[in-house]
Order: C-alpha cells, then sequence, then structure tokens
C-alpha cells in the first residue's frame, strides 16, 4: 500500500509546506495522512496526531497501524493544542478549519508552546482573518502556497515568529508571498475574488442606507485593486 494514494492536492500542499522538521503536531487528524505521509517519507522523525473527537482518532490509529509506524506516530484527544506539551514538537499543522478557529487554536497556547518554530495552517475560510491575526499577534508569514481540489481553491500558510506588517488591504486577501512566487493557480483565484465581490456590489445596488453604500464603495475599491493584480499576472 501506498500513502501516495491518499493524498489529494490540498494534503500534499499541506505536506510540501512543512517541508523537513524533526517532530510534528497534526492538529485536527482525522486519517492522519498528513503525519503518516511525512514519517513515511522520512521528512520528519515523529509525529503526534491530534483530535478532539475519538472516531477520527481511531481512523488515524488504524492508518498508522497500516504503515507499520506505530512506533513514530503517536495519536492522542486533544481539544486543539491543548494536551500538547511544550518541547514535543517543532512544527504544527492545523488545516481542514476555519480560520476564526484556527486562529483560536493558536492563540490559545501560542505564549506555553515555545518550542514550536512553525505553523502550517490551512484555513478554509476567513483567510483574510487569519493572515490579520498572524500579524498582529507576533507571526511572519514565510511562505504561501496554492492548491486546486474538486474546483475549489486552497491557500496554506508557512508562518513562524516574528514581525510581519501587512502593507495594503489586497495583502490580507492575496498573500503576498503568492505573487512574488507567481503561483500558477494565483489568476484563477484573484478571477474568483472579483466576481465574488462583483456579485456582492451587485445585490446591494438598489439599497439606498447609508452604511451599504460605503460597503459598495469598499468593494469597488477591492476589484479595482484586484483587477490591476489581475493585469500583473498576464505578463507573467
Amino acid at each position: 500500500m501506498n500513502i501516495d494514494s491518499f493524498m489529494t492536492p490540498r494534503l500534499l500542499a499541506v505536506a510540501d509546506m512543512v517541508g523537513d522538521c524533526k517532530s510534528l503536531a497534526d492538529i485536527g487528524t482525522d486519517h492522519a495522512y498528513v503525519p503518516v505521509y511525512l514519517v513515511e517519507k522520512k521528512r520528519a522523525e515523529s509525529a503526534i496526531a491530534m483530535d478532539i473527537n475519538e472516531g477520527p482518532l481511531t481512523r488515524a490509529d488504524e492508518n498508522i497501524k497500516r504503515f507499520n509506524l506505530s512506533d513514530k506516530i503517536k495519536t492522542r484527544l486533544s481539544d486543539g493544542l491543548e494536551k500538547l506539551c511544550d518541547n514535543e514538537v517543532d512544527t504544527v499543522v492545523i488545516a481542514g478549519m476555519g480560520g476564526i478557529l484556527i486562529n483560536s487554536i493558536v492563540e490559545s497556547h501560542k505564549d506555553r508552546l515555545t518550542s514550536v518554530k512553525r505553523y502550517i495552517l490551512q484555513p478554509m475560510t476567513a483567510i483574510e482573518e487569519t493572515r490579520k491575526y498572524l500579524a498582529e499577534n507576533g507571526f511572519n508569514i514565510v511562505d504561501e502556497t496554492l492548491a486546486k481540489e474538486d474546483e475549489k481553491i486552497y491557500t496554506v500558510i508557512c508562518a513562524e515568529r516574528g514581525k510581519m506588517i501587512i502593507e495594503n488591504e489586497i495583502n490580507l486577501l492575496i498573500g503576498k508571498h503568492l505573487i512574488k512566487k507567481q503561483d500558477k493557480i494565483l489568476p484563477e483565484l484573484i478571477s474568483g475574488k472579483i466576481y465574488e465581490y462583483e456579485k456582492a456590489t451587485s445585490s446591494m445596488k438598489n439599497s439606498t442606507s447609508p452604511e451599504i453604500k460605503e460597503k459598495q464603495e469598499h468593494f469597488a475599491f477591492l476589484i479595482s485593486e484586484l483587477k490591476k493584480l489581475q493585469e500583473e499576472c498576464r505578463k507573467w
């Protein structure tokens, strides 16, 4: 059996962003595919697969045993990072959750888990809120990548402790590393965001509310900035 057959584009993007590490904790592990993949490929020496529910941990245990990795990957019932001790891992993966939940998980134990050097985050929603949280709470985004799966585009963020300044609002919507590295999926992501804002603006066109008018103006600004970025992408 080959672990590669279980790795979707999203999970591969998460695993690739981890790179090489000594030890990692996978929060909300579900089937434990990411830690199994990284240990199997010898890109991590050991891992802890953690989840808040017994069901996913049972599935994780089954997969870990299937790949004969029980000596290197342990499972642990935990609400987020609660049961993780300091100096156990150097990398934390939190993938497949909403951005607000990811923020709260990181926030709840960031001062206690000083040994964690790198956070690999894959928000399913509220990606802008996660970028904003990181900038405001002592983290620096050192890399980002995109993955497309089942017509959906996912963002994977690598953050380390440090200082970061979000230079403009567009970099909350579109991470600057995606632009710098000319991510091949970025043009499609930008087009999707333009469509979303244009659709939202259209639905507000008959409103006379000052608040809605203000929101329309804001969305128009974002659309304009996204279109400028779209033009840049066409030059790649």
